[in-house]
Formats: C-alpha cells, structure tokens, sequence
C-alpha cells in the first residue's frame, strides 16, 4: 500500500511521532504530502523569541494548530496574548506577566507549564493565574518573583511542582510529599521542602 493512499487520519497520526525536521522533508516530498502539510499542518513545535514578526508566528501557529504539541515563547511580556490556543506543553522562558494569565478554553488541554522570568528581581511581578483554566495540569515550573497560589487545588491532577519565588522555594512530587498544605499556605521564607 503506497503512503499516498493513507487516509489524513492516519497520516497525521503516523506524523505526530517524527520530529519536525523529518516531517518537512516528508511533506517536500511530493504534491499530495505538501497539500496535506498545507491543510493539516505538520510542525509539532513552535519556538518564537521577540525578534519574529508576530503575524508571522500567529498565521504559521494557525497552519500547524492540529499537529502543535509544544510552544515555547521567548523574551516577551505577557507571551499568552499572543498565543491563539494553549496546547500541551507551554514554555515561557525570559517572559514578564504584568497582566494575569487567562488561557481560556485551550487551557483545558495544557499539561505542562515552565514560566522563567529572569528579571524577577527588576520587575517584582505577582504572577496570577486562573487555575481553575488549567484542570488537566500535570507539571507546573515556575521561576518568578511572586505567584499568586490561590485556587490551585483546581489543578486535580498536578504531580510535579517546581516554585521558586523570591520568598520560598517548593520542590517536589504532589502526590508523594503531599504538598497541597503547603501550596496552599506557602511559607514566607526561604526554605526548601523535598
């Protein structure tokens, strides 16, 4: 059976295990192949920093938004508003949230989310988040001044947590350490709980 004769189901189920350098090679290879990259989409990762043009990033995040899996956002204040859907996997490395982040309904499919502010101490943000918009969270990473923790019992499956503000640091497994006391009622000073 020639892979032209696939069905786009099964294409793109057999795409999302390649990387992306390997599916723009499949799609070049042929008409039908370039028809269905240019339909469906292709890329399971979108990397941007500031120096992209956003409608750049925003057109090519629509052609990929079936197959996008990862995003990772560089050097931006208030990166979300420049997301049109949150998928999988979030990276916001380098990124200020002056405003508080409200995924919306594509929060729903986020499972892991890594926010770095590198400037934490210059820009002494408290970073708010509408947990009750990320329901299926698994894996939380935060590297902030301040984060706002209220609500994050919301997030019923989160496993792994990483929150390191400039008053406390949290590490570890939510299900093994039982951390929900602590996340719930962060300690004021610097202290790390394993």
């Amino acid at each position: 059976m020639s892979l032209k004769l696939c069905p786009t189901d099964v294409l793109m189920y057999i795409m999302s295990f390649l990387d992306n350098k390997t599916n723009s090679n499949i799609v070049s290879t042929c008409r039908k192949f370039r028809e269905h990259g240019k339909n469906n989409g292709y890329l399971d990762k979108i990397k941007t920093d500031y120096s992209v043009d956003m409608r750049d990033f925003i057109s090519l995040f629509c052609i990929h938004a079936k197959t996008i899996k990862t995003v990772t956002m560089d050097g931006f204040e208030n990166p979300h508003l420049w997301v049109p859907i949150f998928r999988e996997n979030m990276f916001f490395t380098h990124c200020s949230f002056p405003m508080p982040l409200i995924p919306g309904k594509g929060g729903r499919s986020t499972k892991w989310i890594v926010i770095t502010d590198y400037h934490r101490y210059k820009n002494k943000l408290t970073l708010e988040i509408n947990w009750e918009d990320f329901p299926n969270l698994e894996e939380l990473e935060l590297y902030v001044h301040d984060v706002k923790i209220t609500g994050i019992d919301k997030c019923e499956k989160l496993r792994k947590v990483k929150i390191n503000t400039i008053n406390y640091k949290i590490i570890g497994n939510v299900s093994e350490k039982n951390l929900w006391p602590l996340l719930l009622n962060p300690p004021r000073k610097k202290r790390r709980f394993l």
